[in-house]
């Protein structure tokens, strides 16, 4: 890492702006998504994200595997 503060490594350039950035990024294709699942396939959006398992050992799979990859 340099020491170059953060005002003067890229002018015009905030932190704030990535985040921003990335938020909207989340939000437009996560809407995208949601839209593409359930207008295009018409399928039912709680069933493609819970499936028919059980909600309780998929969270603690995923929460696993979140950590272990993580």
């Amino acid at each position: 890492m340099t020491n170059v503060p953060e005002a003067m490594a890229v002018p015009g350039f905030r932190r704030w702006m990535v985040f921003l950035l990335g938020g909207l990024t989340l939000l437009v294709f996560g809407a995208g998504g949601v839209a593409l699942i359930t207008l295009v396939q018409q399928r039912d959006l709680g069933h493609v994200l819970f499936g028919k398992g059980d909600l309780l050992v998929q969270a603690c799979l995923g929460g696993g595997v979140g950590q272990a990859i993580g």
